[in-house]
């Protein structure tokens, strides 16, 4: 044992050795090796960012939290049958109970879909929103976007009888009201701080369609305006408090409970102890992870792409990797062919003159990974700092550019990488290792 130690340390010495010297055949390849892992990490890092950012977008800041809570078959059918599919009394305090007897859940917030009419002495717009409970949304939003409004205040800093609507909607009802570069802290949050939001009426009255079909109308104050980040929503949504909402639409059902967790890595374990639980009961609901959910559709399939980029990125860096280093170990091989037959003579093996190259292979990827992880944190801290955004298209602001550094990411590709380049060494050394010696040392380049 003690001696094979020992012939693995001479190996990878003589291999270091090579790799040296021949510093001018392995340039091109750490070079290109470098910037594979680079633009790989980079790329991971672009999208660790991106699911940050979909996730607070989704989970706190949207309030839709881990778990989303529905009437079986409500993702597929809500909007057809509203009140067909709907949380009744039996279903909230079934959840009600259990929920709160849940020691991994922190927050529970319930949610009622509203629909109708907008009318105000400047026209009579369509609109929809939700009803919400108030107090629990602001701690679902954290204190990050406990202040989510972008001119006026939040609604938990109102009265009862206040709305807060999409900016873009405010804008057709001619609120006037200014947004610039000051409302957002360093982070991207809100300042939190009333800013100015009039509009031409105090009040507005909300006419909906209820529950028994019937025509319901009610009077609210606009105090603030938000931004849904899709300019769609922006220009129809209003939000009011739960029990508001439940008046105007004259009902007592809810469309579906949020259930942020203290741990993230709850989230199936909570889904499948519910749905036994409603399953024991008799309750038809459906326990969905926020991101399957039918709301996050938008963030769900641009992972997906996201995903699948990725996937051909990754592919066309290890072609790259694997065809540097087979033209650099080719190269080197045929330099060298006299030096693996005195090798041989002296009593060398074939299998360690595969070991040597292989472990040329892997030192040549290890020093090539090293480069590319100082070249990965450079980078990303000048694009992170540069202040650069990108347009989505269907956000209706722009995001900022931001790369996450993940130990993860640089540990998979570093060893990904070191065993392309150590395999493919393998590969390309056997045919010279399987020569005679006589054949070696007689070799002319």
């Amino acid at each position: 044992m003690k001696r094979f130690a020992t012939q693995i340390q001479i190996i990878v010495r003589l291999a270091a050795l090579n790799v040296l010297r021949n510093w001018r055949h392995s340039l091109a390849t750490i070079f290109a090796i470098s910037l594979g892992f680079t633009a790989v990490s980079l790329f991971d890092g672009f999208m660790t960012n991106i699911h940050h950012f979909a996730v607070e977008s989704y989970v706190t800041r949207g309030m839709l939290g881990h778990l989303v809570i529905d009437k079986k078959g409500a993702m597929e059918r809500l909007f057809e049958d509203q009140w067909g599919f709907a949380l009744d009394e039996p279903d909230q305090k079934f959840l009600d109970e259990t929920l709160r007897a849940d020691p991994r859940v922190a927050v529970v917030a319930r949610f009622l879909l509203i629909n109708g009419i907008v009318s105000n002495a400047e026209g009579n717009p369509l609109f929809f929103g939700t009803g919400y409970d108030v107090l629990e949304g602001t701690k679902m939003r954290g204190d990050r976007w406990a202040w989510n409004t972008v001119v006026g205040k939040p609604l938990h800093l109102a009265d009862q009888n206040a709305a807060a609507i999409g900016i873009g909607l405010a804008r057709r009802m001619n609120c006037e009201f200014t947004i610039n570069a000051e409302v957002k802290n360093p982070d991207g949050s809100y300042v939190a701080q009333e800013r100015p939001f009039v509009c031409p009426s105090p009040t507005v009255q909300l006419s909906v369609t209820t529950e028994n079909a019937q025509v319901n109308a009610l009077e609210f104050k606009p105090v603030g305006g938000v931004d849904l980040l899709m300019r769609q929503f922006n220009d129809r949504f209003v939000m009011l408090p739960l029990k508001q909402a439940q008046s105007l639409m004259d009902t007592n059902r809810i469309t579906r409970y949020s259930v942020l967790l203290h741990r993230e890595q709850d989230q199936m374990a909570v889904v499948t102890d519910l749905r036994n639980q409603a399953a024991k009961g008799g309750f038809e609901i459906d326990v969905t992870p926020w991101l399957d959910h039918s709301i996050a559709a938008v963030a769900k399939s641009g992972n997906e792409i996201l995903g699948i980029f990725r996937s051909l990125f990754l592919a066309v860096v290890v072609v790259i990797a694997a065809m540097s280093v087979a033209n650099t170990m080719m190269k080197s091989l045929n330099e060298r062919i006299q030096e693996i037959g005195t090798m041989r003579s002296y009593g060398f093996w074939r299998s360690d003159i595969i070991h040597l190259f292989l472990w040329e292979g892997f030192i040549l990827g290890l020093i090539s990974c090293g480069l590319g992880l100082i070249l990965t944190v450079v980078a990303a801290a000048v694009i992170s700092n540069s202040g650069m955004t990108f347009n989505t298209g269907v956000l209706s602001d722009a995001v900022p550019l931001k790369i996450s550094l993940s130990l993860g990411t640089w540990l998979k590709s570093l060893v990904g990488l070191c065993l392309i380049t150590a395999g493919t060494s393998w590969l390309v050394s056997r045919r010279v290792s399987k020569m005679v010696v006589a054949d070696l040392l007689r070799y002319v380049a």
